[in-house]
């Protein structure tokens, strides 16, 4: 070991390592002598600090070496951290995606139940105006049947058999029936009630010749 004139430049590392108190007291001395200069005792110091510092660098290479394991898990868990990083931004780019998908479609959502609720508040008065139509015809339709049925009870109370009666009319076997009537008992009677209360049905009447069958009570 040849030191020369700075011997101070090597005492950070003198103190790192394992040596007897004399042998760093004589070593300040021994590293500033020339080689030439040094005796048997500056060179049984220089030895003694030469297998000092292969023992440092043998402690320091079992160290480095029991350490590598470590690093491999280390370098192992950053890489599976790493990967994780990766999938997680990955999946927060497909949420952001969804994210944008499901608020275009609330937009169209919300378009689309605007323009329902305009043809439900267009069409409002078109079922309001057909409404009103339906009712009408269903109280005209009452009305007719109203009529017809009390016509029929009227005609019940003269004592007009319905059987006796269609036999009676001489012009035919049945009597004019409007087709656009439903009852057609009722109808049978009202079809031929001018001529029935003329020529009450008691075995000797007949249907009235100078009348057709349109000359019929209307009930309306």
């Amino acid at each position: 070991m040849v030191v020369g004139k700075k011997p101070h430049a090597i005492q950070p590392l003198l103190t790192k390592l394992s040596m007897d108190e004399s042998l760093k007291t004589a070593q300040q001395s021994v590293l500033t002598k020339k080689p030439t200069e040094r005796g048997g005792f500056d060179m049984t110091v220089i030895d003694e600090l030469d297998k000092c510092f292969e023992a440092k660098v043998q402690e320091l290479a079992h160290f480095l070496e029991s350490e590598k394991g470590q690093r491999e898990a280390k370098a192992a868990h950053a890489a599976e951290d790493a990967a994780a990083r990766d999938a997680a931004e990955l999946q927060q780019q497909d949420c952001s995606n969804r994210l944008l998908e499901a608020k275009q479609a609330q937009k169209e959502a919300a378009a689309a139940l605007k323009e329902a609720e305009a043809a439900v508040e267009n069409f409002e008065p078109t079922l309001k105006a057909a409404t009103a139509v339906r009712d009408a015809n269903q109280q005209e339709l009452q009305i007719f049947l109203d009529g017809a049925v009390a016509c029929f009870h009227q005609l019940k109370a003269h004592g007009i058999q319905l059987p006796t009666f269609l036999h009676s009319c001489g012009e035919r076997e049945t009597p004019w029936i409007p087709w656009w009537w439903g009852n057609l008992e009722v109808h049978a009677f009202t079809a031929c009630y001018k001529c029935a209360r003329q020529y009450p049905v008691n075995g000797q009447g007949h249907h009235r010749r100078d009348h057709g069958p349109r000359d019929g009570v209307q009930l309306v």
